[in-house]
């Protein structure tokens, strides 16, 4: 026996789930596995299921102290929690005994369906664990294991159909010489505001140049912008934008008319769909940008576009869509909440002679804080979650009485964007 692989510090915890993916409203299952060369005396071994978002920039400050300038770095950051539920695996009543040999404890939980995406950037997280505690006095002994979360954006459940509304772009530029006006008229549309990695995003173009300018191109951009909030201190933090894709068209010369359309594909990509993040907002916009021959000023305009996981069934035209990442996402298909089955979990793990399994019919499943995200942009239901006020820190579960873990109500429609 390696005694480096001996102990509950030292065993791990493996999930079902392949590559530890799941969407939103899935059921993350899994086992505590470790090793014991002899017995051990416990209390209990708990589980916590935890997600959360956190924000933290620094910006520069000068203060003035007696006529003396000093700087320092101000810290901004918040922090918003989605759930934090413990529950009891093995044990927790009195005083109990693993025995010596191999163990595998399961453990079940159903992420709720109103989660924002796992997201990951130098200034702010999403991020979704699950942690193992060894509770026998004076010891704690600790496992940890992160999961994703894909929030699936179905195009076709925005309540306010913006996804559904075409793109128009007019761009208008006078030029006068001799006493005559030389007028350049750019349109640009697209006939939705809707699509998925790896769809065409159709555009067209009717430009009238009846001026003596000639337009040397127009640059098509696909962009993502995000923005921070703290809340100690109050502020906010926009980034430079990212830029996910371009296109160029043109030239058009002098005194030409022309009406094309072309095709720009949606980069290959999994969207965090942030909307029920309140200190993180993210979105997509498509930017037109127009340049002009000599020292004329570009003409630019954006519009806000939505990238989803589920796209717009007239964009497919009854063709099946495959999502070009598809071997990065969940295995199973996306959880339907109006439909969800109600969800119970799995009874206390019981050790018998040589680490073998018996089962009990008592269950302690309870939620250690709120589970609504505080600050969230969209309605989100709480009315069937059991809530307890968290008494420690979510990273450090304090074992409370036992208490009933219902199913989170279904979500309510919900509403995309980037929120000004």
């Amino acid at each position: 026996m390696n005694l480096n692989s001996v102990g509950f510090k030292n065993g791990s915890i493996t999930l079902d789930g392949p590559r530890g993916i799941y969407y939103s409203g899935q059921v993350v299952s899994g086992k505590i596995e470790f090793e014991l060369n002899q017995p051990l005396t416990f209390s209990a071994i708990n589980v916590v299921y935890h997600g959360g978002a956190s924000v933290l920039w620094t910006e520069p400050q000068t203060e003035m102290y007696s006529g003396v300038k000093r700087y320092t770095q101000v810290e901004y950051k918040a922090y918003e929690e989605y759930f934090n539920t413990v529950q009891c695996v093995c044990g927790g009543d009195g005083t109990s005994v693993l025995h010596q040999g191999s163990h595998s404890i399961p453990f079940e939980f159903q992420i709720p369906f109103t989660v924002p995406s796992s997201f990951s950037s130098p200034l702010g997280n999403v991020t979704y664990k699950v942690s193992a505690y060894l509770e026998a006095p004076p010891i704690r002994e600790e496992l940890e294991r992160t999961f994703e979360v894909v929030a699936p954006l179905d195009l076709n459940k925005d309540e306010s159909g913006d996804a559904q509304q075409p793109i128009e772009m007019q761009f208008e530029e006078i030029y006068s010489c001799c006493c005559s006006t030389q007028p350049i008229s750019i349109g640009v549309k697209l006939p939705v505001s809707g699509y998925c990695p790896g769809q065409p995003i159709p555009i067209t173009i009717d430009a009238q140049n009846n001026s003596s300018t000639e337009i040397s191109k127009i640059i098509f951009q696909l962009i993502m912008k995000e923005r921070y909030h703290s809340r100690n201190p109050v502020s906010e933090y926009t980034p430079p934008e990212k830029l996910l894709a371009t296109m160029k068209k043109g030239p058009i010369m002098s005194n030409t008319k022309r009406v094309y359309t072309f095709e720009m594909p949606v980069p290959e990509m999994i969207a965090p769909h942030l909307d029920n993040c309140g200190i993180i907002d993210l979105g997509f916009f498509f930017k037109v940008i127009i340049k002009l021959s000599g020292c004329n000023d570009d003409m630019e305009d954006e519009s806000e576009i939505y990238i989803g996981l589920i796209p717009l069934e007239i964009t497919t035209r009854g063709n099946r869509y495959v999502h070009p990442l598809s071997h990065s996402l969940p295995d199973d298909p996306i959880p339907d909440p109006n439909s969800a089955p109600n969800f119970t979990s799995l009874p206390p793990y019981m050790s018998g002679g040589m680490g073998t399994e018996h089962k009990s019919s008592a269950t302690n499943l309870l939620n250690a804080s709120n589970s609504t995200p505080y600050g969230s942009k969209s309605n989100m239901s709480t009315s069937t979650v059991h809530s307890i006020n968290a008494r420690t820190s979510p990273h450090s579960p304090y074992l409370m009485p036992s208490a009933p873990y219902l199913v989170q109500e279904k979500p309510k429609s919900y509403e995309i964007g980037f929120k000004i």
